[in-house]
């Protein structure tokens, strides 16, 4: 809580010790940020440099001579198309199935008068709590 005085507009005027608080927090958060997102920037750049240049370490800050043999070597990869296929597969049929199961057992499940509806709450909710990931 600040301990400052209130100014005209309703806005709280910050003290000299919470000025250097609020800048300390936001350094260590700036750098932090830094240092997470700086692997994920590193691998972009190294992307579009020369592979001889990231094996020499010459890239650090910016792409050094600009290649695309990365993405065309990637791309004549065929097992690179087979494994996006495959994703794509399961999550088409792993989605219709979902939609063709739980759909019907909801609808029945909210009815009140469904004989056993109790025992069927049970069995099909049970399943839920222990699924492999």
């Amino acid at each position: 809580m600040s301990t400052g005085i209130k100014h005209r507009a309703g806005k709280i005027k910050k003290s000299r010790e919470d000025r250097i608080f609020d800048f300390c927090i936001y350094t260590i958060a700036g750098l932090l940020t830094l240092i997470a997102l700086y692997p994920i920037y590193f691998v972009v750049i190294a992307s579009f440099s020369d592979p001889k240049a990231v094996s020499a370490g010459d890239v650090v800050l910016f792409v050094s001579g600009f290649s695309l043999k990365g993405y065309k070597h990637l791309l004549q990869y065929a097992e690179l198309w087979r494994g996006y296929l495959n994703t794509i597969l399961y999550a088409l049929v792993g989605t219709l199935i979902c939609l063709v199961v739980n759909i019907p057992a909801g609808y029945a499940l909210s009815r009140k008068d469904l004989y056993g509806r109790k025992w069927f709450v049970i069995f099909y909710m049970i399943p839920m709590f222990f699924q492999e990931d």
